[in-house]
């Protein structure tokens, strides 16, 4: 059983949670949770905290109430059948736990699960599964049941007001420093300590930074960018050398090399992408620490971006696939730019604004508020954020077209993905490559786009973009290869009949 994964059961008959915990899920008579807060440990504070990275939940005298992160980069999953509720924190376990599975026929796991880069208002809420029945899928909010398993939402979205740069540094800082203490509280059976990621790009250095200034003393790093940057290097040792940190260097080039059977599917089984298993090669790093890493900071903080909106639009889902794998080794992610998200708006203003603008470099690759806080703490300005560069190796990208599997998938886990393919008989028929070409023109016309959002269906429109705007191929079916692997491996030991009354 990984960590930090969990899985619950309620029954409307006898009102009774049941709960499935790893070893290091924290937990009381009437909470369980796993991550840090911005605010004393204890009770049910995750589920009011400005940060909250992690999932929880806490029973009360009329209900219960389950709580996602303040992020996006991990939701809590939901499914009901007959007059019982279950929630978990992993789609795998979840599936495991009611029987179920998700269906190998199904080709649209990726960009239904994908779509929550449109934001919290516009992704798709809901994936089916084998069994006809519906998973469904929550982000940034508080979901409270009632006595009689009646549902409401309730949307994270506590702004915080951000009227300069001071403030917005001195805010980010006093969230790090709450969210430390928190993490490495005494009341904890599991106490956290520090680690930050750091490249030369401009947001994991500005991690780095805020890092440091609450007794961080060692940075993490990947030697190279992927095959597409020509070898580059992305190292970020000689910045954590200038900032008096310790660094520890891995190599991307043996990361399918000596690894766990089949260990892919940690990344691809929820249905992400498998942007992140780069950090694979991070693990002996990882176990029982607060990881600061810079997903969404190039959103966030980019002076040029012209979609600047509370609704944590991102523009891909980077970060998204740790989540099974950070549940087996035990870490909590700390993505700093989601930290006060919500306000977005604010933050872009002062990235255009005239204080900035000794740290502003006028070109396409724009960051002023973190190149701030990275030249501020010492760092010579040509060694990081000159160039854009990433580590990534998706098998399912944002593009136009994937890379062969057999580029991403180690032969052993090719040949199991082949083995399932085969097994339940996948497969298109030549009409359907017709049909489908003709859905994808249509959905990818401006003209078509623009009198779908005239008629309110803007929504509908982005999600079967995100659908068809590439021919299906095999890639569409890892996502469920990828479940079905981990729920006979890391779920081996839950059974259906876990959870029920």
């Amino acid at each position: 059983m990984p960590r930090l994964a969990w899985a619950i059961g309620v029954s409307a008959r006898d009102r009774l949670v049941r709960a499935i915990v790893g070893a290091s899920v924290e937990k009381g008579p009437d909470f369980l949770v796993e991550g840090a807060w911005s605010g004393a440990y204890g009770g049910s504070g995750f589920a009011s905290a400005a940060t909250f990275s992690g999932t929880g939940l806490t029973v009360k005298r009329d209900g219960l109430v389950i709580s996602t992160p303040t992020h996006t980069l991990s939701p809590v999953y939901c499914y009901r059948t007959g007059k019982t509720f279950y929630a978990s924190n992993s789609l795998p376990l979840l599936l495991k736990s009611v029987g179920d599975s998700l269906d190998p026929h199904y080709p649209h796991y990726d960009a239904d699960i994908m779509s929550v880069v449109l934001g919290i208002h516009r992704h798709r809420r809901s994936i089916p599964t084998r069994r006809k029945n519906l998973v469904h899928i929550r982000y940034a909010c508080n979901l409270s049941l009632d006595d009689d398993l009646n549902e409401t939402l309730v949307p994270k979205q506590d702004a915080p007001s951000l009227s300069s740069y001071e403030n917005y540094a001195e805010f980010l800082q006093s969230e790090i420093r709450q969210l430390y203490e928190n993490a490495h509280s005494d009341e904890r059976q599991v106490r956290y300590g520090l680690l930050s990621t750091i490249s030369t790009g401009y947001d994991s250095p500005a991690c780095a930074v805020l890092a440091r200034n609450i007794g961080c003393t060692q940075t993490i790093t990947i030697d190279k960018a992927r095959e597409d940057f020509a070898e580059e290097s992305d190292s970020g040792a000689a910045i954590a050398q200038a900032l008096g940190m310790n660094v520890v260097e891995v190599q991307a080039d043996n990361l399918l090399a000596n690894q766990r059977p089949l260990f892919e599917a940690e990344f691809l089984g929820a249905g992400y992408g498998g942007d992140d298993i780069t950090l694979s090669a991070m693990e002996p790093y990882l176990a029982d620490t607060l990881l600061f890493t810079g997903y969404h900071g190039d959103k966030i903080w980019d002076r040029n971006n012209k979609n600047v909106t509370s609704d944590l639009v991102r523009g891909d889902p980077s970060g998204c696939s740790l989540l099974e794998f950070r549940l087996r080794v035990g870490f909590i992610n700390i993505p700093v730019p989601f930290i006060g998200a919500f306000s977005h708006h604010q933050i872009h203003a002062i990235s255009r604004s005239p204080d900035l603008a000794p740290w502003t470099l006028n070109n396409r690759y724009d960051r002023p508020i973190p190149r701030r806080l990275v030249e501020a703490a010492g760092v010579p300005r040509q060694l990081f954020g000159q160039k854009k560069l990433a580590v990534s190796r998706p098998y399912q990208t944002m593009g136009p077209a994937n890379p062969p599997l057999d580029t991403r998938l180690t032969p052993n886990s090719l040949q199991a993905f082949r083995d399932y393919v085969a097994e339940h008989a996948v497969g298109f028929k030549s009409g359907d490559h017709r049909l489908l070409n003709f859905v994808r023109r249509g959905v990818t016309s401006q003209k078509i786009r623009t009198v779908a959002t005239s008629l309110g269906m803007g929504e509908v429109g982005d999600t079967l973009r995100l659908r068809y705007k590439k021919p299906q191929t095999e890639h569409n079916h890892v996502t469920a290869w990828a479940s079905a692997a981990l729920m006979s491996s890391s779920y081996s030991s839950v059974s259906a009949t876990s959870l029920g009354p």
